[in-house]
């Protein structure tokens, strides 16, 4: 914050209490996954194929998060990081929602949290997801928000006249045509990629410890990658960034859900 005033950017570096008071203010967190939609929604252009999974961040004092992640529940450390569930594009990286839990919170239950909201702001022909989030209610989400649902499905999957249209059809190609539903899938491997931009750059700890400013730590992070990915695609394809016209078109599109909704 000292070099952000310097530099002109603001007027008047913060009380160390005002920032504490802001990383624990559960307004904070709608206000950040807000900007992070936004942040990317000058690459609505570039990206149709989108991919969601999730990673975990630990904190200073306890384990890393390779360790903890396959570790029982009883062990030390479990219950010290979160996990971060994030959609992204698949060709550019950026991240067009993010949802912050506890670590011991189910990856298949975030997935209509992170979908709904990019299909209604970007233009999506595709989702991809590991087998985590294979279940009929969550493919007959996506090809209601129509989309194709690239997921793989678990050993004793079947198909049957009671089963969902959706669910027939992908396990026909999952089946049948294993080389051509691969090759839509393993888009999803683009999301390690995004995870390992926002972690080694940047962080791959929090130090907060309450866990609404944890929450909040972990979704600066995700805005902070946003932004190096619009410079990257800034020079690379010379995109047109206007996040005035960003927010006013986020705004239309949410107000018009929460109208149908009340309706």
């Amino acid at each position: 914050m000292k070099h952000a005033s310097e530099a002109g950017y603001i007027k008047k570096v913060p009380h160390f209490n005002s920032l504490l008071g802001f990383m624990n203010n559960s307004f904070t967190e709608e206000l950040l996954k807000r900007l992070i939609t936004i942040s990317a929604m000058p690459l609505k252009e570039l990206e149709t194929d989108f991919a969601v999974d999730s990673t975990g961040f630990s904190s200073y004092q306890h384990d890393k998060w390779v360790k903890t992640r396959w570790s029982k529940k009883e062990s030390k450390g479990y219950k010290d990081w979160v996990k971060c569930h994030v959609c992204i594009g698949t060709k550019t990286n950026c991240i067009t929602r993010a949802e912050v839990t506890y670590g011991t919170l189910s990856d298949h239950d975030q997935l209509p949290n992170l979908v709904k909201p990019t299909s209604a702001n970007f233009n999506v022909k595709a989702y991809s997801a590991d087998k985590a989030y294979s279940s009929h209610k969550n493919l007959q989400l996506i090809a209601s928000l129509e989309a194709m649902p690239w997921i793989p499905f678990k050993k004793n999957s079947k198909t049957g006249e009671t089963k969902p249209g959706i669910w027939n059809f992908m396990l026909n190609l999952f089946t049948n045509k294993r080389e051509f539903f691969d090759k839509s899938y393993h888009k999803r491997s683009n999301v390690e990629s995004t995870f390992s931009m926002m972690k080694y750059p940047i962080s791959p700890y929090i130090k907060s410890k309450n866990f609404q400013a944890q929450k909040n730590e972990v979704l600066i992070k995700c805005l902070c990658h946003n932004l190096c990915c619009l410079v990257e695609q800034f020079y690379f394809f010379k995109i047109k960034i206007d996040f005035s016209e960003c927010e006013k078109k986020y705004l239309h599109i949410n107000d018009s859900l929460v109208a149908q909704k009340e309706n």
